[in-house]
């Protein structure tokens, strides 16, 4: 079977399979998050989360000096497997992946500089704070909102939750993140299988099809049909040749009727009639039907007693003769 034999139906299952396939993957083999080549961020996170490149954060110590978190990007709930992880009853517990970028302003020897590394931070959940809790705690450079009212909750469901209160009570844009709903498993399932049927089951069947009108892709040949009023039940020779047959015999029928006819009309202008003589047998009497008492006379030879046999090796029944006569 070549690509051209395959239908719609047969492309828009194939990008299925594969779309299935490909989510399988993803999510055996978990988020798109690097954390080798990332800076981890556990003991500084919550300290260095509400700063900014114009408010940055003073942190005192020497290898950090003023810092600041941008790009941030929080990764859906996943079971946390690495050795350390804790478990609930044999499971792992659920985290959450916060990526970013940290840029950090240091001060040597009278020189200004400006670095900026890739971090991640591991979230669990519930989120508690371990330095600095921003809802129960104060800004220096910002108030709260007026007419916020504080929660008294010091633990949260996600870190989600605590960036979006974190906002209510200074502003928007306090903390800004985006969330990797993207990375969630059901968008996963879904989309995954959904994008191979659109990709493979829609748009390549029309990319093949330009591809062979362009020649790029070499047409298959359709098998000759075999034209089957070629084949009858003889031939245009036999059928000649028949009928030329037919014909002289029919110029040979005309010509015997032609002479017949001829001998008739002369024997008729001969006017030769024969006459059929009738011999009177007196041992034969006419049957007139004079009366009932009429008597017959029979030829003595007729009346002898035949009969038939096979005699002499004849194959045939004959008339077998012998020398007794009739009293």
């Amino acid at each position: 079977m070549e690509l051209q034999d395959l239908k719609i139906w047969h492309w828009c299952l194939l990008g299925l399979v594969a779309g299935g396939l490909l989510a399988a993957t993803r999510i055996f083999y978990g988020q798109d998050v690097d954390r080798d080549n990332q800076e981890s961020m556990q003991g500084l996170f919550d300290r260095v989360v509400v700063g900014t490149e114009k408010s940055p954060r003073y942190v005192d110590d020497f290898d950090n000096g003023y810092v600041y978190l941008s790009d941030l990007r929080v990764y859906p709930p996943t079971p946390d497997t690495s050795p350390e992880a804790s478990r609930s009853n044999g499971k792992p517990e659920n985290v959450q992946w916060v990526i970013g970028k940290i840029y950090r302003t240091k001060l040597w020897r009278g020189k200004k500089g400006n670095s900026d590394h890739l971090f991640r931070y591991k979230a669990q959940m519930p989120f508690k704070p371990q330095s600095i809790n921003w809802v129960t705690g104060s800004l220096d450079a910002k108030k709260p909102v007026v007419g916020y009212v504080q929660s008294k909750d010091t633990t949260y469901p996600s870190i989600t939750t605590y960036f979006d209160e974190v906002n209510k009570k200074y502003g928007s844009g306090t903390v800004r993140y985006r969330y990797a709903w993207w990375e969630s498993q059901m968008f996963v399932m879904v989309a995954y299988p959904l994008a191979g049927l659109f990709l493979v089951g829609g748009i390549w069947p029309m990319v093949l099809a330009m591809m062979t009108g362009a020649g790029l892709v070499k047409k298959k040949e359709k098998p000759q049909e075999l034209d089957m009023s070629r084949y009858t039940g003889k031939s245009k020779l036999a059928e000649k040749k028949s009928t030329a047959i037919s014909d002289a015999d029919q110029e040979k029928l005309q010509t015997v009727t032609d002479q017949l006819e001829a001998e008739l009309k002369a024997s008729a202008k001969a006017g030769g009639t024969k006459t059929i003589e009738q011999t009177n047998d007196p041992a034969i009497r006419k049957l007139d039907g004079a009366g009932t008492g009429a008597s017959v006379t029979i030829d003595p030879h007729l009346a002898a007693v035949k009969s038939f046999g096979t005699s002499g090796g004849a194959f045939y029944p004959t008339e077998i003769h012998t020398d007794k006569k009739p009293g």
